[in-house]
């Protein structure tokens, strides 16, 4: 992040910089994947709905 002056005003400047971090051989954590099991009856509920439908030739 860089910062500099406009107007008298302290601006700043910012980039993503994405990386990809393979979690692949990452064990799960029993009490997250609890917390996360919870949620997921709650969003399946409101997101999982027919928004489109897509027509093949």
């Amino acid at each position: 992040m860089k910062s500099y002056m406009k107007s008298g005003k302290k601006r700043f400047s910012w980039e993503a910089d994405m990386r990809f971090v393979d979690t692949i051989n990452v064990s799960e954590d029993a009490t997250i994947a609890s917390k996360v099991k919870g949620y997921d009856k709650f969003l399946s509920k409101e997101l999982d709905i027919e928004i489109g439908k897509t027509l093949q030739n």
